[in-house]
């Protein structure tokens, strides 16, 4: 067991001045802490950031939905505001430092302020970094790209040669990727979605972030669908690809993939720049494909890292449809 499970028992024990005990559990893998007569079913991680949330958010839903004990998270640490969201939203907490929120019967654990180091940065391999995150967007979306030879990798990608080789090195140095004399394979692909969907948001998507928008009035609840393409290719994501994907979600935030400049899109479809507008420009960063000017969604792995980062719980439940319908073959 990880240490820091330990000295956050130990730090809620003083403040509440009561025993706190990890629970012997016949599943190894699952990990419960008793409080008095109350038991809650833990869940850890090494930190919890802006970055990261929407995943871990997306994990705590989960786990509420399969388990019949309360969810506790205890990680090494917890930024201040997201601890400040995790409490608004009735999230169990605590962290190594004995900061933390904890509601149950005849329960209430509610403590801040106490001092936190955050876990200094080291170098991150480049397997999650621009150019890895664009290699493996293609190896998750299609896997008949693990066939291609490096070169045509690269050509993919737009990215250089001796890139692909090193990210690929690095993807099996990491227990990614399987190397065979039939070529390679993906491993440990869940593992692997949740790590590009942290990268993805927080490494490349703020490169490819254009601009904010609004509408010139307030929009009726179709009136997004009735954007029109500005001679080239635009395509949905977040809330109105899930929208069309599923028909589950009434979108209130517009995310639109394009290989445009903005100033082009807002001008044809009337758009106001403002950057607290609801309608967010990224630039696409796929091999450019003529669609017949047609508005279509990005490819529903985009959609679903763009609906995971929200850490909002509608946009988590459409992410998770998206999952089952679309992405099963990560399985």
């Amino acid at each position: 067991m990880e240490k820091y499970l330990y000295t956050a028992k130990q730090n809620v024990e003083k403040i509440l001045e009561t025993k706190v005990e990890y629970i012997p559990n016949t599943d190894k893998n699952k990990l419960i802490l008793g409080i008095h007569e109350h038991k809650f079913r833990v869940i850890t991680f090494t930190e919890i950031r802006e970055a990261n949330k929407g995943v871990i958010f997306a994990k705590i839903q989960n786990e509420k939905k399969v388990n019949n004990l309360p969810v506790l998270v205890v990680a090494k640490f917890i930024a201040k505001d997201i601890a400040e969201e995790m409490r608004i939203k009735n999230i169990n907490y605590i962290d190594i430092a004995g900061n933390g929120n904890i509601k149950a019967e005849n329960l209430l654990f509610y403590v801040r302020g106490q001092k936190n180091t955050p876990i200094p940065k080291v170098n991150k391999t480049r397997a999650f970094q621009e150019a890895g995150i664009k290699l493996i967007y293609q190896f998750l979306t299609d896997p008949t790209n693990l066939e291609k030879t490096y070169r045509e990798l690269a050509k993919l990608t737009g990215i250089a040669l001796g890139s692909v080789s090193s990210i690929i090195n690095e993807l099996e140095e990491l227990n990614f990727i399987l190397k065979s004399k039939n070529g390679i394979r993906l491993k440990n692909k869940l593992k692997l979605l949740e790590r590009w969907v942290i990268a993805y948001n927080e490494v490349l998507k703020p490169k490819l972030f254009q601009k904010k928008l609004r509408f010139a009035t307030h929009p009726d609840i179709t009136q997004w669908q009735k954007l029109i393409n500005a001679n080239g290719e635009i395509f949905w994501g977040g809330e109105p690809a899930a929208n069309i994907l599923t028909g589950h979600l009434n979108p209130a935030e517009f995310t639109i993939y394009t290989f445009n400049y903005w100033t082009e899109i807002a001008k044809v479809n009337k758009l106001i720049p403002d950057n607290e507008g609801n309608i967010e420009i990224i630039s696409a960063f796929w091999p450019v494909r003529k669609l017949d000017y047609r508005l279509v969604t990005v490819n529903p792995l985009l959609v679903y890292a763009d609906l995971i980062n929200t850490g909002n719980e509608r946009n988590i439940e459409a992410a998770r449809i998206i999952y089952e319908k679309e992405l099963q073959h990560l399985e």
